[in-house]
Order: C-alpha cells, then sequence, then structure tokens
C-alpha cells in the first residue's frame, strides 16, 4: 500500500469528558424523590452526599449540562467540532457512559418530533441522525467525490450482532487485529452500507422512532434478536467517508474520516438488574457479562491513567472494539449522563468518579494516510489477484486448494488462534485458581465466622454476667463512694471549722500575747507601786520619827512655854491677875488647839500612809509629805519665833497664830480632800477597765458559741446539699456509662454483622463473577476447540489429498513449495 510520507500528528491530547444532568422524572416526582446533584457555573458538578448535612463534593469536567439543556446544544457542543475533525481526516469517538435511565439512548438517538425540521430546528433528534445529516451538509458543500460508509454494531453477552444485516447467522462476526494499522481492531463479516439514498432514508428518518427500531425489529431475525428490545447492550454506531482531493502535483488522494458513536450498557448492580423481566436467570448472565465489559474498560481506564506497562484490552470485547478510542490515535469525548434522584446516588458517584478519572486518559490523534488512486487501485488488484489464486487453485486442486499466501495466512491465523486458545487456557487456570483461593478463603470466613459468633455467644453470655456483676459493684461502689464522699465531706468540714476556729485561736492568741504584756506591764506598775509604797512607808516612819521627834520638841516646848507661862505668871501675877488669867486662857486655848493639830495631822498621815500602801499614790503622797513637811516646818519654825516673840506681842501673837493655824487646816484640809478624790477617782478608773475587759471577754466567748452554732447549722446543711448533688452525679455518670457500654456493644455488633454481611456479598458476587466467567471462557474455550478440530480436519484433508496427489502425480510434477 502506498500513500502520502506520515501523516500529521498533534501532540498528546486528553479524552474530553461531558456530564449531561437530566430533570426528575416523573417516577421520581412520585415518591418526592429529592435533587442532590447541580451544575454549577457550566463546568462543576456539585453532588451533595447527604440530605442531614452540608457536606458536598465538586468534579470540574470540560462542560457540564444542565437538566434544561436542548439536544441541539449538547451535539453543537460535544459532536459538532468533531465533525469538522472527521472531515479533516481524524478518527472520532463519541460514546454515552452512565446508569439505566439517565438518558443515554435519548442523547445518541433521540425521537421523533413527526415534523418535517432541519437537524438544527429538530428539539428531540439525538446525535447520531444530527451527525448524519450535518455529514451530509457538509460534504455536498465540499462539492468533492465522496463515499460514505455505516455499519451498526451490536455488543450483547459478548456476543456480536449486525444490526444492519438480514442474515440470521452472526456466527461469522470475529474480531481482528487490523495488520495495516498497528492499535486497530476490525470486525470481519461486519456489513457496511454505501448508498447514499439507503443511508438517508434509513437512518435520517428511521432512527427518530426509536432505539434503533427499524434494525431491531423481530421480522428480521426474531429467534436470535428477541432480546433487543431490552435495553442492557453496547451499540457502535461508525460512519467511515472516503473523501477525493487533489495534491499539488496533480495526483489524486484519497482522504479518509471515521466517527464512532457508541451507546454503552446501563452501569448498575446485579440486585437492580432485569428488575422488570421474569428471566432472572438470564438476567443476572447478562449483567455479569456486562458488568464484566465495564468493569474492564474502567480498569483499562485505570492503566491507561497510571500508565502502566500492560494494557488489558483483549480481556473484553468492547475494550478491543474501543481500543484505537482509549488511548489510540483517536479524539475521544465521552458523556458522562446522571440522574439528579437521591435514590441513585451511589451510582451517579461512581458514573462521576469514572468520567473523572477518565478525563485524565491521554491520545495522540494522527490523521489518517492519505491514499492516492493507484494505491487503491494496486490493493484492489492485488487481492482481486489473491481470491483469483484461491479460486483457480480450488477448481484445479493444485495444493491444499488454495493459494500458498492463502495458505499462510490461514497458519498464521491459526497460529494466533492456538496463541489465543493458549491465553484463554491460562486464563482459564488462573479463574480455576482464582476460584479455589475464593472457595478456600469462602470456607476458611465461614469457619472464622462460626468462631467468632460462638465468641460472640460466649462474649454474651460473659457480658450478661459482667452486667450483674457490674450492676453489683455499682451499687457498692455507690454506697462506698457517698460513704467516702460523706467522710470526705465532714473531713472538709472539719477541716474548714478547724481553719474557722484557728483564725479566731489566732486572734486570741495575738489578745492573748498582748495580755502578758500588758500583764507585764501592769506587774511593773505594781512593782514599782510597791517598791514606792515601801518608800512612802519607809518615809512615812521616818516622818512619823521625824513627827515624834516634833511632837516631843512640842510638847517640850510646851512644858517650856508652860514653865514659861508660870514663870510669866508668876512674873504677871503680881501685876495683873487678870491679866495672867486670859493670857492662861489664851495659852491653854492654842496648847489644846496644838495638840488637836498635831494629833489630826498624825491621823491624817497615817490614813495617807495606809492608803498609798494600797495604791499608787506615790507622787500625790510625796508632793503631800513634802507639802506638810514644809508646811510642818514652817509651822514650828513659826511657833519657834512665836514663842521667841510671845512675851513681846502676847495678845498679837496669840491672834496671828490662830488665823495662821486656821489657814493651815484649811490647807491642809483641803489638800486632803484633793489627795481622796484623785485615789477614788484613780480606784474608779480600775474598777471601769476590770469591768470593760470582763464584758469583752463576756461578748467574745458569747460569740464564739455563736458562730460554732451557726457554722455547726451551715456544715449540716451543705453536708446535705453536697451528697443530694453527689447521689445525682453518680447516678447521672452511671447511667451515662451503661447506655454508653450499650451503645459501644450495639455498635461493635452491627460492625461484626455488617462485616459478615459485606464478606458473604463480597464472596458471592466474586463466586458468581468467577462462575460465569468460567462458563463463558468453557463456552468460548470449546467453540475454539470446534474450530480447531474443524481446522485440523480440513488440514488433515488437504494433507491426504497432497498425499494423494503425490503418488499419483510424483513422476510427472514435482512438489509445491
Amino acid at each position: 500500500m502506498t500513500s502520502e510520507k506520515g501523516g500529521r500528528k498533534e501532540k498528546n491530547q486528553n479524552i474530553q469528558v461531558f456530564v449531561r444532568l437530566r430533570p426528575l422524572n416523573q417516577r421520581e416526582r412520585d415518591i418526592r424523590s429529592l435533587g442532590v446533584v447541580e451544575v454549577v457555573n457550566g463546568r462543576e458538578v456539585v453532588v451533595r452526599q447527604s440530605q442531614q448535612t452540608a457536606h458536598t463534593k465538586r468534579f470540574t469536567f470540560d462542560r457540564a449540562f444542565g437538566p434544561n439543556t436542548k439536544q441541539v446544544e449538547v451535539y453543537q457542543e460535544v459532536v459538532s467540532p468533531l465533525i469538522e475533525e472527521v472531515l479533516a481526516g481524524y478518527n472520532c469517538t463519541v460514546f454515552a457512559y452512565g446508569q439505566t435511565g439517565t438518558g443515554k439512548t435519548h442523547t445518541m438517538v433521540g425521537e421523533n418530533t413527526g415534523n418535517e425540521t432541519t437537524w438544527q430546528d429538530d428539539p428531540l433528534a439525538g446525535i447520531i441522525p444530527r451527525a448524519l445529516s450535518q455529514l451530509f451538509d457538509e460534504l455536498r458543500l465540499t462539492n468533492t467525490e465522496y463515499t460514505v460508509r455505516v455499519s451498526y454494531l451490536e455488543l450483547y453477552n459478548e456476543e456480536l450482532f449486525d444490526l444492519l444485516s438480514t442474515s440470521e447467522d452472526n456466527s461469522k462476526l470475529r474480531i481482528y487485529e487490523d495488520v495495516t494499522r498497528k492499535g486497530s481492531n476490525i470486525v470481519n463479516g461486519l456489513e457496511e452500507i454505501t448508498s447514499m439514498f439507503y443511508i438517508c432514508a434509513k437512518f435520517h428518518q428511521d432512527l427518530y422512532s426509536g432505539y434503533g427500531d427499524i434494525f431491531k425489529q423481530t421480522s428480521i431475525h426474531p429467534s436470535k434478536h428477541s432480546h433487543l428490545y431490552y435495553y442492557r447492550s453496547h451499540t457502535v454506531f461508525t460512519i467511515v467517508i472516503h473523501m477525493k482531493e487533489n495534491s499539488p502535483e496533480g495526483e489524486e488522494l484519497v482522504k479518509i474520516g471515521k466517527l464512532n458513536l457508541v451507546d454503552l450498557a446501563g452501569s448498575e448492580n446485579i440486585s437492580k438488574a432485569g428488575s422488570d423481566n421474569p428471566a432472572k436467570r438470564e438476567r443476572a448472565r447478562e449483567c455479569v457479562n456486562i458488568n464484566q465489559s465495564l468493569l474492564t474498560l474502567g480498569r483499562v481506564i485505570t492503566a491507561l491513567v497510571e500508565r502502566h506497562p500492560h494494557i488489558p484490552y483483549r480481556e473484553s470485547k468492547l475494550t478491543r472494539i474501543l481500543q484505537e478510542s482509549l488511548g489510540g490515535r483517536t479524539k475521544t469525548s465521552i458523556i458522562a449522563t446522571v440522574s439528579p434522584g437521591h435514590k441513585d446516588l451511589e451510582e451517579t458517584m461512581s458514573t462521576l468518579e469514572y468520567a473523572n478519572r477518565a478525563k485524565n486518559i491521554q491520545n495522540k490523534p494522527e490523521i489518517n494516510q492519505k491514499m492516492t488512486k493507484k494505491a487503491i487501485l494496486k490493493e484492489y488488484a492485488e487481492e482481486i489477484d489473491r481470491l483469483k489464486r484461491d479460486l483457480q487453485a480450488a477448481r484445479d486442486k493444485n495444493g491444499v486448494y488454495l493459494a500458498n499466501e492463502t495458505f499462510t495466512e490461514i497458519m498464521l491465523k491459526q497460529e494466533e488462534q492456538r496463541k489465543d486458545i493458549q491465553e484463554l487456557l491460562l486464563r482459564k487456570r488462573s479463574v480455576e485458581e482464582e476460584r479455589e483461593r475464593i472457595e478456600s478463603m469462602f470456607n476458611s470466613q465461614g469457619q472464622e465466622l462460626q468462631r467468632q459468633q460462638m465468641e460472640l455467644n460466649i462474649t454474651k453470655n460473659i457480658l450478661n454476667s459482667t452486667k450483674d456483676k457490674l450492676d453489683e459493684t455499682k451499687n457498692m461502689l455507690h454506697s462506698s463512694q457517698q460513704e467516702v464522699e460523706e467522710q470526705k465531706h465532714l473531713v472538709s468540714c472539719h477541716q474548714r471549722t478547724e481553719s474557722g476556729l484557728s483564725a479566731r485561736a489566732a486572734d486570741i492568741l495575738a489578745v492573748a500575747d498582748m495580755a502578758p504584756h500588758m500583764y507585764t506591764v501592769y506587774m511593773i506598775t505594781l512593782i514599782n507601786a510597791k517598791s514606792h509604797t515601801a518608800e512612802s512607808l519607809q518615809t512615812c516612819a521616818d516622818n512619823r520619827v521625824r513627827l515624834q521627834r516634833l511632837i516631843s520638841q512640842a510638847t517640850e516646848t510646851m512644858n517650856k512655854m508652860s514653865s514659861v507661862q508660870s514663870e510669866l505668871s508668876a512674873e504677871l501675877h503680881s501685876s495683873s491677875s487678870e491679866q495672867q488669867r486670859e493670857v492662861r486662857e489664851v495659852l491653854q486655848t492654842h496648847a489644846g488647839l496644838l495638840q488637836a493639830t498635831l494629833q489630826r495631822a498624825a491621823g491624817t498621815a497615817t490614813g495617807a500612809l495606809l492608803t498609798a500602801a494600797h495604791l499608787d499614790l506615790q507622787t500625790p503622797l510625796a508632793t503631800y509629805l513634802n507639802q506638810w513637811y514644809t508646811s510642818m516646818c514652817a509651822s514650828l519654825s513659826a511657833l519657834r519665833s512665836g514663842q521667841t516673840q510671845f512675851a513681846q506681842c502676847v495678845q498679837g501673837g496669840a491672834q496671828t497664830q490662830m488665823l495662821s493655824a486656821r489657814r493651815q487646816r484649811a490647807a491642809r484640809r483641803e489638800h486632803a480632800d484633793r489627795t481622796n478624790a484623785a485615789i477614788n477617782a484613780r480606784i474608779a478608773l480600775i474598777m471601769e477597765d476590770k469591768a470593760n475587759i470582763e464584758r469583752q471577754i463576756n461578748e467574745q466567748l458569747e460569740d464564739i458559741k455563736r458562730e460554732r452554732t451557726e457554722m455547726e447549722l451551715r456544715l449540716t446543711e451543705w453536708m446535705e446539699e453536697e451528697r443530694r448533688i453527689l447521689e445525682e452525679r453518680i447516678a447521672k455518670h452511671v447511667k451515662k456509662e451503661r447506655i454508653a457500654l450499650e451503645e459501644r456493644l450495639k455498635s461493635r455488633l452491627s460492625k461484626i454483622e455488617e462485616q459478615r454481611r459485606k464478606m458473604e456479598e463480597n464472596i458471592s458476587h466474586n463466586l458468581e463473577w468467577h462462575e460465569a466467567l468460567l462458563r463463558l471462557n468453557e463456552q468460548e474455550s470449546g467453540e475454539l476447540d470446534v474450530d480447531m478440530k474443524e481446522n485440523e480436519k480440513e488440514v488433515e484433508k488437504c494433507l491426504k489429498e497432497v498425499e494423494n496427489f503425490k503418488q499419483d502425480y510424483l513422476p510427472y510434477t514435482s512438489h509445491p513449495q
């Protein structure tokens, strides 16, 4: 094959991912389903994880379509730019992925409006009719020769069906690698429509009426395609365009563009599959096969994103068909359709995460090589020559009824089939080993489950007994804690009382500490007073001696005066008897007065001394004694002077003596009165201080008793209140701990049950999937064994013919190489 040198390549491009959110349908509105998915800014999809919480998850895509988006808007955004790429010579693919019932077929095919409108104005037409219409419109505007070939392939239960073929035999549909294009696969035996009129008549008109109803009608192949009304199948609508153009050198070239429009089956779990059809066994097998192809597609996407060295394209027919669209030389776009209802939240999240991973796949778009007219004619001539040689060899029975090239090709295909059989046998062996491993794991998990169940029962029994013991212990603990708290409370109350009393005692001790100091001061004062009193007594004794001496002197003086009087009387007796009598009376009067005065002075001094012995009157007493001594000295001096002058002025001296004695007596009386008043005032102050001290001590004792009584009452009330609060707190704590323990036990039991249920579901799901996969592999192995046996029979037959030919014509001919 000759062509232009190389094809134009572009840099790596990520797969474009689009999301379309459908509105709530009637069924969802009837059950009042809540919308948990919304489109923001035309690119972000926000999903609320739960209605109770505000937690959301955001996904960002190339474009996100809201529930009110029109069909033409989706087409112009997704497919219309790809039409120009297809006309430029690129291969492009668009496939719809999502949960069943989210609008994949509505997006790809659409509905018939019944009006004669263009594809731009039709509100319900899908991508396929719009793409055909735009392609023919664009091709008519180019004014070049072109050829459009259309094929429609369905993949159901890992079986291929040609929806454009009228034949009931689909066994001839096989997938082979395209030897002319590495990494590409072709479906051998797939019928293609090349008539423009037929394409327009069939597709542009009839595709509006439903999901391929013109091709899925039971009148075409009722036995084989009775399932085609069911929605769980993959369909691939392929448009191949050959366009003629001239090179600058004037050579005619053929430009080839290809558009694949893929409608994948619904992606949901087995429990939701086939619920509308009673044939659940068939639906389960169908769901396993479809899930296998979708899971394989997911593994391929994961491997491409993570750049694994091996991509598992060959594990499913779907991934083999889409091999070039995933990581190959094709421009690919994905439309992920999702439901807004909260009932479909799990499938919606799965679809969005699937699409979010897929947008990281990088393709290497490469324009198809433009073939010259000579190359095409040469290719067709070579094909015609090969077929002629095969025909001639079959007619002439030359060799093995086939040309050597054809025989070599058959052998290569047989070798490829043998490799496929070996690969399938290896896969079968690995699946069997995996099944045995899962069965052993299931048995061990069952034994582990039984053991855990026994342990759970034992734990429940222990838990019940522990609960009883716990209740008893809690009761004992409650009483013990109550007693301990009471003791603690009493101790704390006693401590506070002791601290209060200690404070009071400290105050009293401070006062007591002051009392010894005051007592010491008082004692010192008393000692000083006693010493002064002793000194005063001694002074008084000395004064008494001196007084007695003075009295004796006075007596002597009186005696002398008496003698003098006698002498004077004798002397005056002669002069005047009357005057003598008067003088004698005066002298006697003065002597009596002086004697009385001396006696009163002695009595007063003795009383003063006795009073000073009991009171601290040193200073007033000393003052008094000094005054008294001075006055007595003055009196005695005056008496001596009067005695000396008595003779000269008897009459004047007697009167003066009387006045002086009166003044002295008044002064002494006044001084004694002041002294008595001072002594009485001092005694009154001392008694008043004593009464005040006794009163303060009594008041403090009463305050201490009253405060003690009040403290005991407050402590009793506080103890009762603390006991009540403590009892309530302990009761609440015990109740809270019991509830928490029960919740933990329930949570642990629920987790154990959930783990057991999930383990059983996973094991059953894996067993179902592996059994279905094993049956499918056994079926494919059987088919390959049948094909191998038929090929071996043909080869043996050919070898026998060759041997017969050798025996019959060996002398005349040579063995063909």
